[in-house]
């Protein structure tokens, strides 16, 4: 559905946002989250370019529901390693070792996306329960919405928003919400 599937499936992942919160937290806390997202202001970030994602499989699975299993593996432009099987409309674990970071060596989570019809089609992408292995790790939920043509060559249409629910980092409990307000793509 998009030129990079993975980045289409796990955009809240793949995708660059700002956090914008009331309190401060350690830059390293930001920077680790900020890691996982390529094309914001970090000086490291996790390459997925060169990676091996199945793009007809992600496209003919948000149409169809159907499931498939993808393995990624390190690589030239390609710092993540692992296997998951995707599924529409359910939750579906993901975990994956991430190579030359300075942070972070894993992300785990459990991913939903589904299609739901408002005035428009809209993608919603949930993370439940996602932990970003570090010396400090980081516990959060996550969820956003995307306006979306599945027909047009370009289906990705508008950001509508959505929000970080930053649980914990390391053993300090934060659990404060804050706005995901990703650019234009």
């Amino acid at each position: 559905m998009k030129k990079n599937s993975l980045l289409l499936l796990l955009s809240i992942l793949l995708l660059p946002f700002n956090l914008q919160a009331s309190t401060k937290l350690d830059s390293s806390i930001l920077d680790s989250i900020k890691a996982i997202l390529p094309n914001i202001e970090n000086n490291q970030k996790i390459k997925t370019q060169g990676c091996s994602f199945q793009k007809q499989k992600w496209l003919t699975a948000l149409l169809t529901q159907e499931s498939f299993t993808e393995t990624l593996k390190f690589k030239k432009d390609c710092d993540l390693e692992g296997q998951y099987t995707v599924k529409v409309n359910d939750f579906f674990p993901i975990n994956l070792k991430i190579q030359k970071h300075k942070h972070i060596k894993r992300i785990i989570t459990n991913l939903k996306l589904e299609i739901i019809f408002t005035e428009s089609a809209q993608l919603q992408i949930k993370m439940k329960d996602a932990i970003l292995k570090s010396n400090k790790d980081i516990s959060f939920d996550m969820t956003y919405k995307i306006e979306i043509d599945p027909m047009a060559a370009s289906p990705l249409r508008k950001h509508k928003g959505g929000e970080v629910f930053l649980k914990q980092v390391g053993t300090k409990k934060i659990n404060k919400s804050f706005p995901i307000n990703l650019k234009t793509m």
